[in-house]
C-alpha cells in the first residue's frame, strides 16, 4: 500500500514538473496579454490609450523605412502618398523616396505604404538568446522580412519605437506599459496549494482506500483495517532514533534502543 502512495506522489511530481519549467514562458491570451503564472503579465492594451499610431519617425532622408505601430488593436491610417489607398492594421511600414530637384536643395518626397501586421495576429515570444526578455511578432506567412517588436521597460511616461537594426528588421518598443505587471491577488492555484491538495488527496485514498481492501478483500477489522498499522505505530520510534542518531554525529551506538540493549 505505501508503495502504491508512493507511485501516485511520482505520477504527480512527473505531470507538474514540466507545468513549472515553463514558469518564464509566457502563454498567449490575446493580442493584448500574454502571462507568466497566477501574479504576473504583459498586458500592453493602455499601450495606445492616448498616442494612437507610434512611428519611429525622424529626418527624412533618401530611402527612408517608417513603421507606424498601433499596439494590440487595428487602427485607421491614412496614407501620405495616396489618399485612395488608406489602411487599418497594427503595423505598417512606409518607404519614402527623397529626390532632389534642384540646387536649392529642394527635395521631392514620394513613397509607399503597406500593411504588414494585423493585431489578430500577434505572438508574443522570447528574444532570442534571452530568458527574461519578450517581443511581439506577427504570425503573417504573407510578408517576406516581417519585422519583430522588442519589448523595452522603461521607467519615463514616453513611448517611442526605435529601429534596431534594418538588416534584423527590429524594432524596439520603449514604454512603461509594456513592463510586466504583477499582482497580489492570485487568480488560480498556488504550487504550495496544489502540492498540499495532492497530499491529502494521496493520504484518503492511501488510508480509505487500503482499509476498505483491507476489510473486504482479507476480512481485517478493528485497528487491522488501517494500511500498514505496524509501520505506522512504529515511525514516532523511528523519528526519534533518527533524530538522535543525526544530533550523536550520526553514530549508530548512540542510538538506545530494546534491541540495542539486547545485543548488549
Amino acid at each position: 500500500m505505501a508503495k502504491f502512495l508512493m507511485n501516485v506522489v511520482v505520477i504527480s511530481f512527473t505531470i507538474l514538473i514540466p507545468t513549472f519549467s515553463k514558469a518564464n514562458l509566457c502563454q498567449n491570451v490575446s493580442p493584448c496579454v500574454c502571462i507568466f503564472n497566477q501574479t504576473a503579465q504583459i498586458n500592453i492594451d493602455s499601450l495606445i490609450a492616448k498616442n494612437g499610431f507610434i512611428d519611429d519617425s525622424t529626418e527624412l532622408q533618401q530611402n527612408t523605412t517608417t513603421y507606424y505601430f498601433h499596439g494590440c488593436t487595428d487602427g485607421d491610417f491614412k496614407n501620405p502618398y495616396n489618399s485612395q489607398s488608406n489602411f487599418t492594421a497594427s503595423l505598417i511600414r512606409c518607404d519614402t523616396f527623397v529626390t532632389p530637384i534642384n540646387k536649392a536643395k529642394d527635395s521631392l518626397f514620394n513613397g509607399t505604404c503597406e500593411a504588414i501586421g494585423k493585431a489578430n495576429e500577434i505572438r508574443y515570444a522570447l528574444v532570442e538568446g534571452q530568458s527574461n526578455h519578450y517581443k511581439i511578432v506577427y504570425d503573417n506567412q504573407k510578408i517576406n522580412s516581417l519585422p519583430s517588436i522588442q519589448l523595452v521597460c522603461v521607467d519615463s511616461q514616453d513611448t517611442s519605437l526605435k529601429i534596431s537594426n534594418h538588416g534584423a528588421n527590429e524594432l524596439l518598443l520603449y514604454s512603461p506599459a509594456v513592463c510586466v505587471k504583477y499582482s497580489t491577488l492570485p487568480e488560480g492555484l498556488s504550487f504550495g496549494t496544489i502540492f498540499c491538495l495532492i497530499f491529502f488527496i494521496s493520504s484518503i485514498i492511501y488510508f480509505v482506500g487500503g482499509g476498505l481492501i483491507l476489510y473486504f478483500a482479507r476480512g481485517a477489522r478493528g485497528i487491522e483495517v488501517i494500511p500498514n498499522y505496524d509501520f505506522w505505530t512504529s515511525l514516532p520510534g523511528l523519528i526519534k532514533d533518527g533524530t538522535i542518531y543525526i544530533l550523536g554525529g550520526c553514530r549508530p551506538f548512540t542510538v538506545s534502543t530494546a534491541e540495542t540493549y539486547d545485543r548488549i
